[in-house]
């Protein structure tokens, strides 16, 4: 999963990539830590350092698509409804409001896919709690 700012505002980034997080929870500590969380090389000790910066703020929106189902088989056919799944889970889980749009058959690049699209506005704290709650539980986050 990456980050991505759209062409024309600041205050809305895309997650992308988010078929490739296996359930609605890995897409959240995917997107965590896409956001928090940081790896680097430390010179001076020849090691890889991982730190969280709590710090970086929130954008005001993120928009995240996905497929919903399929018009008919084809050679992309794949796992379907991770968008809704992971609408489901930021609803589920009070980390924020979404809204989506009905899914449409994505005429241009892949006819026989039915695609939905959601903008996520988060909840600052309650996401950097879940968050914070998730790392503890899992030692590893």
């Amino acid at each position: 999963m990456n980050l991505a700012y759209l062409g024309g505002c600041c205050a809305i980034q895309e997650i992308r990539q988010l078929r490739q997080s296996a359930t609605p929870e890995a897409a959240m500590v995917d997107f965590c830590k896409a956001l928090w969380h940081s790896q680097h090389y430390d010179y001076r000790t020849g090691t890889y350092k991982t730190s969280n910066n709590l710090g970086r703020r929130l954008d005001a929106h993120y928009i995240f698509t996905g497929v919903e189902g399929y018009s008919k088989p084809d050679r992309y056919g794949g796992r379907a409804k991770y968008g809704s799944e992971f609408a489901a889970f930021i609803t589920a889980n009070d980390l924020g409001t979404v809204v989506g749009t009905d899914p449409a058959l994505n005429r241009m690049n892949h006819p026989t896919h039915k695609v939905a699209a959601w903008i996520w506005t988060p909840a600052p704290t309650k996401l950097k709690n879940w968050w914070k709650k998730y790392q503890k539980e899992h030692k590893n986050g």
